[in-house]
């Protein structure tokens, strides 16, 4: 039995409540001066505290796919990794997302926080959205059941959710300045979906997005923050700000904005002040202002002592449970019969595997930017594999080509610290009059400070140096990167120095540590040679309240990418099987920028036709989160989507590929044949604007209305089951109000049966066409869904009960139910229609 099995959701989430009158009681014995400091952080990532009504600072962090706390930056601040949000969409299961929150929770507590950003319900509108690992699905109603659960399961636990980022925040490209045109139908029933199903089941928080909708940012939107979040759907807790969105501040003020962040915003609080003073500001503006915040100070714990702190590690008893995590989250998109069997699962282990590819020992386990933290431990495909089948395999380990754009990272174990003799790096800190400010020991080659925070430089910083001691293995041609933004002198063996002008002058400097500039410097040298590196960083005095990336890089000799392309197709030629683990890196699926193309990175294609053409029993494993054109489908015989498995995904990989465990995932998004049948792709915006044109026809609704098939559908998963569908009926609920997100229109029920040999898990889809005439609806849409599980040969009735919102439309006067005949699918995928249904 599933050691991650959940109770039903409940609505009421668990948090603490607030006290209106003593609210109240408070806000009125404050000044306005002390009132208006309450209206935006203190630093990055706290509110600010005020002993005077018993307030302490309550904590926010980044997430959704783990808790990174209030430090960023630093190896020592460990965090449990989960599979990223797109992943866990692939098990469509609201249990277990339930359960993920209660995880989340766990950790939140464990590192004093009381708030976690997330998770994000933006849409996956374009496969080539940088932010898609951090958003579920392509789809509204998948989007919003999942994001409820994960919501449940935190909050049951006393941590607060901020919902993000409202809304129409799809794209990462101009992400602060963009404005969105879309029309009001296709807003309400699929970009406000998710946002009205979380708050509606008790979201305590929600984040304002950076992007302008209809020529308001989000910020300063009234229609949107007050007409429609606070009041058609009644949401009493806080709206936030994303960091830095808050731009003009006295419209916030006015369009909504309860809280902004990050702090100290002293501008802000002036200008509340002055315009309250004025006139301009109604008092009671800003008194309701403060009391959402105070609600969900409250809500969280804010007014009691703050939670004691666990220990610095996530606890052991947590891996297995992420392991078995990343392996629900694998779909298995195709398993074709080789000699007779299909190739997955493996069944007695092979003598022997030819493991091929960039990501097999240097996986991408998680995005980048804001939702990036530092796991305990992690483990590769190789790893996981050598771990599973011990010494009565032989696998042969072939990286074949490189799909990173930086070079890996320095390795601690070839370098020392040269103070202590350590793995590591030595890092000094210098004062402008060239005095030793702090000196600290480093075990990581990533470095990053951040201002306001945990992580930041030493007071008074001017100068950064960085040394360290490598030890060459090999003799050769070596190369060493220095990577982050700014000026940089690096000087290698005390005598070769390099100026280098990494660039970079931003408000922020967010965006290099996210795509960080990198430079190359090569050098010979013999195999036991000691390679003393000292670099050394000038530091402008504004950097010491924003990101200062610094990394370093590091690559052996070896083969050129021709030779090693060839190399791989013979061990896969003299192997039993051999797997290939391509994807994308975390410079593609990334916060801050959006994908250039759909295309795998560097030459992954060519590697895996190599090796293709050298051995049928080839399994491919794709290690991404946003889709990815395969060129090369059609001559593999089994392909394996694992996405973006966490700290645990090489173990998890394991147990699928040997079938411990079942690939049960089911695709949250469409999968493209052609760049070119994608219904949407640009996320460039024209003159400042996104003209949402496509209306309601985006993802697999896009696909269907343009008569084209994706390589493999929405919903499509083959597990390692067997199902047969049988005896549906369905019931209509007449008179049910789909202005009332709760009522039911009708019920859809089914017979499945598991004809495998095996225990097995099943995702039911019910997709609705569209309403006869309505030429503006999606022909078809998902309406409703159900996970099921069952044993050999066993049979399982299951109900989806289908939401009245779902099967109405949004028009002139508000929600109403189009007349006449509807038709349903019960499906296993977006264009896998097992039976059809008249309501």
């Amino acid at each position: 039995m599933s050691r991650l099995k959940q109770g039903p959701i409940a609505h009421s989430h668990g948090l603490g409540t607030a006290d209106e009158a003593d609210l109240r009681r408070k806000i009125a014995g404050l000044t306005l001066e002390e009132k208006v400091r309450l209206l935006a952080g203190a630093d990055n990532w706290s509110m600010p505290s005020e002993p005077k009504i018993g307030l302490r600072a309550v904590i926010f962090s980044d997430g959704p796919n783990g808790v990174r706390g209030f430090a960023w930056g630093h190896e020592e601040n460990l965090s449990a990794l989960l599979p990223a949000v797109s992943s866990l969409a692939a098990t469509w299961d609201e249990d277990l997302l339930v359960a993920v929150g209660r995880m989340l929770a766990a950790e939140a507590r464990r590192k004093g926080v009381d708030v976690l950003l997330g998770p994000g319900v933006n849409l996956q509108r374009s496969p080539l959205g940088g932010r898609n690992f951090e958003y579920f699905s392509e789809d509204p109603l998948l989007t919003a059941r999942l994001a409820v659960a994960y919501v449940a399961g935190l909050q049951g636990e006393g941590v607060g959710a901020c919902v993000k980022h409202f809304v129409c925040n799809e794209t990462e490209t101009g992400r602060m300045c963009y404005d969105v045109s879309v029309d009001e139908r296709t807003l309400r029933e699929a970009y406000l979906l998710p946002f009205e199903m979380t708050v509606k089941a008790g979201a305590a928080s929600v984040m304002a997005a950076y992007n302008g909708l209809s020529g308001q940012t989000m910020t300063v939107n009234g229609r949107l923050n007050d007409g429609v979040l606070k009041g058609e759907w009644g949401f009493d807790g806080a709206l936030i700000s994303d960091w830095t969105a808050t731009r003009n501040k006295l419209g916030a003020v006015l369009g909504g904005l309860d809280l902004a962040m990050p702090g100290p915003d002293l501008d802000y609080r002036r200008v509340i002040a002055v315009s309250v003073e004025s006139g301009e500001v109604p008092q009671e503006v800003v008194d309701d202002h403060l009391l959402r915040v105070l609600r969900l100070a409250a809500r969280v714990g804010g007014f009691s002592r703050a939670p004691a702190t666990g220990p610095e590690r996530p606890p052991r008893e947590m891996a297995p449970l992420l392991r078995e995590l990343a392996a629900r989250c694998m779909t298995l998109l195709k398993n074709e019969p080789v000699a007779g069997q299909p190739l997955l699962p493996l069944g007695s282990p092979p003598a022997s595997i030819a493991l091929i590819g960039p990501m097999t020992n240097r996986p991408t386990l998680q995005g980048g930017g804001s939702a990036s933290l530092t796991p305990p431990m992690t483990i590769s495909p190789a790893e996981g594999l050598r771990a599973a089948l011990g010494d009565s395999t032989r696998i042969e380990l072939v990286e074949g080509v490189t799909a990173h754009r930086l070079l890996p990272d320095l390795p601690l174990d070839a370098t020392q610290d040269p103070e202590t003799g350590e793995p590591g790096l030595r890092v000094n800190f210098y004062a402008a009059d060239g005095s030793l400010l702090e000196s600290e020991h480093r075990r990581t080659s990533r470095l990053l400070w951040a201002g306001h925070s945990a992580g930041a430089l030493p007071a008074g910083t001017s100068r950064i140096e960085v040394r360290g001691r490598l030890t060459a293995d090999e003799s050769g041609e070596h190369q060493l990167a220095v990577a982050g933004c700014g000026m940089v002198v690096l000087r290698l063996r005390d005598q070769d120095e390099h100026s280098i002008d990494l660039d970079g002058d931003s408000e922020s400097n967010f965006e290099y540590v996210v795509k960080p500039h990198q430079a190359v410097v090569s050098f010979s040298a013999k195999a036991g040679d000691t390679i003393d590196i000292v670099a050394s960083r000038v530091v402008e005095t504004r950097e010491l309240d924003i990101f200062v990336p610094l990394g370093f890089g590091y690559r052996g000799p070896g083969a050129v990418e021709d030779e090693r392309i060839r190399q791989a197709a013979e061990a896969a030629r003299q192997a039993d099987v051999a797997i290939v683990v391509v994807g994308n890196t975390d410079q593609e699926e990334t916060e801050a920028f959006d994908r250039p193309s759909l295309d795998l990175p560097g030459r992954q294609d060519e590697l895996v036709e190599a090796v293709l053409a050298a051995n049928p029993n080839t399994i491919i494993v794709v290690n991404a989160a946003s889709p990815v054109i395969m060129p090369w489908a059609e001559r593999a015989s089994a392909i394996l989507w694992s996405g973006l498995g966490g700290q645990e995904y090489g173990a998890a990989l394991a147990d699928v590929l040997l079938g411990r465990s079942e690939p049960s995932g089911r695709l949250a998004a469409s999968l493209p044949r052609r760049v070119e049948d994608v219904p949407v792709l640009e996320t460039l915006p024209v003159a400042g604007r996104h003209v949402y044109a496509e209306g309601l026809k985006l993802g697999y609704r896009g696909y269907v209305a343009a008569g084209k098939a994706p390589l493999f559908a929405f919903g499509h998963g083959l597990g390692y089951g067997d199902w047969e569908y049988a005896d549906a009926a369905a019931e209509r609920h007449d008179g049910a109000d789909p202005a009332d997100l709760d009522a039911i229109g009708a019920v859809v029920s089914v017979s499945l049966t598991n004809r495998a040999s095996r225990s097995s898990r099943e995702v039911v889809q019910i997709y609705a066409d569209a309403p006869q005439g309505d030429k503006e609806a999606a022909p078809i849409a998902l309406v409703g869904f159900a996970v099921v599980t069952a044993g050999p040969g066993e049979t399982v009735r299951v109900d989806l009960p289908i939401r009245a919102r779902l099967l109405a439309r949004y028009g002139a006067s508000g929600w109403e139910m189009p007349t006449g005949p509807r038709r349903l699918q019960v499906s296993r995928s977006a264009q896998d229609h097992r039976l059809t249904l008249d309501l």
